[in-house]
């Protein structure tokens, strides 16, 4: 039924590619390079992709997924994240399907890209929405991919050992090999790496 389009939620993520440039024999075309849609792709003056930067809509009232797009890149920036963004919340709006909230991981180019939409991640400044490009009277929400950011304090705790946290006191790498210790003396299985 059409109200199951009617809300959804736009999901990013930019992932690494093996990079790879090819030339197809039979039409002598030129595949592996960046591409975000413009320019004369025939040629080496774009630098081999690394990453493909994706744009996913989610159904809220409706179980469905559809594929807004994809680009190949060397890395994603703010700007161009931020335009990619806008676009598909027109072009959603457009067809009448209202996009609610993005989601991504805590990627220096998607915080730049909300802030650029008018969010502010500063503790003291908290603004976690932004105006939706259509009608002002609607908003979007922004949320960090929960089990994403828990990686990254993960994978930060391992490579520094020790963080401080002002006014609190010192988090240490030690503590999380410690609690792991005390699981498997336990016999605890609760699914972290």
């Amino acid at each position: 039924e059409k109200w199951q389009y009617g809300l959804c939620a736009i999901c990013v993520d930019e992932m690494e590619v093996r990079k790879h440039v090819d030339i197809d024999k039979s039409t002598g075309e030129v595949y592996g390079f960046a591409n975000i849609g413009c320019g004369d792709m025939s040629d080496d003056s774009q630098p081999p992709a690394s990453k493909v930067l994706v744009l996913l809509a989610v159904g809220l009232c409706g179980s469905w997924k559809i594929p807004l797009g994809y680009w190949f890149t060397d890395g994603c920036t703010g700007t161009l994240l931020s335009s990619l963004l806008l676009t598909a919340l027109r072009r959603l709006y457009e067809v009448g399907c209202y996009a609610v909230s993005i989601t991504a991981d805590g990627a220096s180019c998607n915080m730049k890209a909300f802030e650029l939409l008018g969010c502010s991640f500063d503790p003291d400044s908290l603004k976690t929405t932004f105006e939706h490009p259509c009608d002002s009277r609607l908003a979007v929400a922004v949320i960090l991919d929960a089990v994403h950011m828990i990686k990254l304090v993960r994978n930060l705790f391992y490579e520094y050992k020790l963080v401080d946290i002002p006014d609190v006191g010192q988090a240490k790498w030690h503590h999380v090999n410690q609690l792991n210790q005390l699981q498997e003396i336990k016999g605890l299985s609760l699914a972290n790496k």
